[in-house]
């Protein structure tokens, strides 16, 4: 209001200097830094407003991917939706219930941020937060809930965990939701783990090596006309001699990777992390 009664006192005065009135004057002064200022707040405001509003509805179903489950190929990712947000995230839960050597933290945690940026570029929404952006969260189960209120999720997904202590605990957690829920495959294996059981009697002893050569022959890997590769189905006799000074020398170079892991030490650092090497 005390703006527009600037703007109507200036036009009376036909936008002319009014050196009879030096208090106008000086109120046009004001007015040219008063009024930019002051529909800037206004923009500013609808801009937070517009796109708090945005988030707050722009996502109806949330995707959990886990460290170890960065595959690019994964069905998820043949089809974009932008009302699908992906969700990677570090973890004290996961740093902390055993102790890591800091070498795999950090390829874990380099792995994350690279895949995340990789499904960023290939246009699909997603939601990566380091430790910095998830320290208030004692476990994923409070993250998720806050994510899912944040975002107002309809539905929530994961991919079936290769850790028990996470399948078990995300089972538990969509028993617990009055959203839809859907555990998929990680399509991490060749045979599907609700088949296992036509392969694995409850109390009897099995071999693995036996399973290893149903699953050669069914899905043809290392065979030749019906038969292993080689003439034999394994080399362990051969593999458990003793390696000579030869055999030694013959060893090529370890391939060794250059990643500038400065930023997650320094995150684990500042956040207490404990591990073991270096």
């Amino acid at each position: 209001m005390i703006c527009m009664r600037q703007m109507k006192t200036r036009k009376s005065c036909s936008n002319r200097r009014c050196n009879k009135h030096p208090s106008i004057e000086r109120h046009a002064q004001n007015e040219r830094r008063i009024i930019p200022a002051f529909f800037d707040l206004l923009s500013s405001s609808f801009v937070l407003k517009t796109k708090t509003n945005r988030l707050m509805s722009q996502y109806h179903t949330l995707r959990l991917i886990l460290g170890d489950q960065l595959n690019a190929h994964h069905s998820w990712y043949r089809e974009k939706d932008d009302g699908v947000l992906y969700l990677i995230a570090e973890l004290r839960q996961e740093t902390d219930y055993v102790t890591h050597h800091i070498q795999k933290i950090c390829a874990f945690f380099a792995a994350m941020a690279q895949f995340a940026r990789a499904l960023t570029k290939a246009g699909h929404q997603v939601e990566y937060l380091t430790l910095d952006d998830t320290a208030a969260f004692s476990s994923l189960n409070e993250l998720l809930d806050s994510l899912m209120t944040t975002y107002g999720i309809t539905r929530f997904e994961y991919q079936m965990p290769d850790e028990y202590r996470l399948r078990e605990q995300l089972s538990a957690f969509c028993r617990s939701l009055a959203i839809a829920s859907e555990e998929v495959s990680s399509e991490h294996f060749l045979v599907p783990v609700e088949t296992l059981p036509t392969h694995f009697t409850a109390g009897k002893h099995h071999l693995m090596e036996s399973f290893y050569r149903k699953m050669r022959i069914q899905f043809d890997v290392l065979m030749e006309g019906g038969k292993p590769e080689g003439g034999k189905w394994n080399y362990d006799k051969e593999n458990r001699a003793k390696l000579t000074a030869k055999d030694l020398s013959d060893i090529p170079e370890p391939l060794c990777f250059g990643n500038d892991v400065t930023d997650i030490l320094a995150r684990l650092a500042r956040h207490g992390v404990r591990s073991i090497g270096r």
